[in-house]
């Protein structure tokens, strides 16, 4: 079962330095728009309504030149089996 360790938010943000985590990464902006690489290469652009997902160990950064707003939460025990490197966006509407 998918146990929920984390839910947070980012106010107007425009720089996440790298980080990497043992746990998946749910990230739904909010507002804004902006670009998560990877250490694999990925280059994700993104915009408001669009959801990524980050597997665990995959070290990303986060970066806008207009800023952004995001909601995020991290989860461990998280089993997506089709899922094995950062997603491009899904649009939710």
């Amino acid at each position: 079962m998918a146990i929920i360790n984390y839910i947070g938010r980012h106010l107007i943000t425009y720089d996440v330095k790298k980080y990497s985590h043992d746990y998946w990464e749910i990230i739904y902006t909010t507002a804004g728009t902006g670009n998560i690489k990877t250490d694999e290469g990925l280059d994700i652009d993104y915009n408001a309504g669009d959801l990524v997902i980050i597997p665990p160990h995959i070290g990303h950064t986060n970066r806008s030149n207009s800023g952004f707003h995001n909601l995020h939460l991290t989860l461990d025990n998280l089993s997506l089996i089709h899922i094995s490197e950062p997603t491009r966006p899904l649009y939710i509407s």
